[in-house]
């Protein structure tokens, strides 16, 4: 899909090969090709790697590394059950993590969805998904929380060194940086309809100068065609080298 553009009231939908006309467009563009990743100060200047949650190779690549996980999602609780019998992990997210220690059985998912709506009703945007339904360490996770891998999180570093990150009174070296911080809608298509949330902002075009943008461009590196056919391939780039324009 290239754009979906308004005309005399409706909708006209234009991809590469067909156009067609609707009154009704639902748009089922996922996130996943929207992959986010803050910015922080010297991260083009990092000597490791840096890999989002769409990039992971699997827990095999990290072996006897020293690796930050960034995020306070489920991603990044998997990603550490994943490493830390591994790998030294060190755990960084920006909020103190909300455990549960319930199932997440149907009367808990319907409570989980009746939050969301009374704040989308309220004209708010939704919240994280952990926000509401909290994180819970599975059967898999439970080698990691013996090894101590939820227990020393740590706040949000302030910058980024070439051989680690630093925070005002300390640093941690680190050969990996994993950004499971999430990902932002697929809808910079939507642009030329000049939707505005209840704040008066365009969430399309604001996600598309995400994307586009020079400082965006530097936050994650070009997977090439190739690697992209073969998933499990560990991406690399050069030493010393920015972030390239992700494509």
């Amino acid at each position: 899909m290239q754009h979906v553009r308004d005309r005399d009231g409706l909708l006209v939908v234009e991809t590469d090969t067909q156009t067609w006309t609707s009154r009704t467009v639902v748009n089922a563009t996922g996130t996943w090709t929207q992959p986010f990743v803050p910015h922080y100060p010297g991260q083009e200047t990092f000597l490791g790697e840096q890999l989002h949650t769409v990039d992971y190779p699997g827990p095999e690549h990290f072996r006897g590394k020293r690796v930050i996980v960034v995020g306070g999602g489920a991603s990044a609780v998997q990603f550490l059950g994943a490493l830390a019998p591994l790998a030294e992990t060190v755990w960084v997210t920006r909020r103190e993590p909300v455990w549960i220690d319930r199932d997440f059985t149907p009367e808990v998912g319907r409570e989980v969805v009746a939050k969301v709506e009374e704040r989308v009703r309220q004209g708010l945007p939704p919240q994280s998904v952990v926000s509401v339904t909290g994180l819970r360490l599975r059967e898999q996770e439970r080698a990691a929380e013996r090894l101590g891998a939820y227990a020393d999180r740590r706040p949000m570093f302030s910058s980024i060194e070439p051989d680690g990150v630093r925070w005002a009174d300390a640093f941690e070296r680190a050969d990996v940086i994993v950004w499971a911080t999430g990902f932002r809608p697929a809808i910079g298509h939507l642009a030329p309809l000049h939707l505005r949330s209840p704040a008066r902002r365009d969430p399309a075009r604001r996600h598309d100068r995400c994307r586009r943008s020079p400082r965006a461009a530097r936050r994650l590196r070009t997977v090439s065609q190739h690697d992209r056919r073969q998933p499990g391939r560990p991406h690399r780039r050069p030493r010393g080298r920015p972030l390239a324009q992700p494509r």
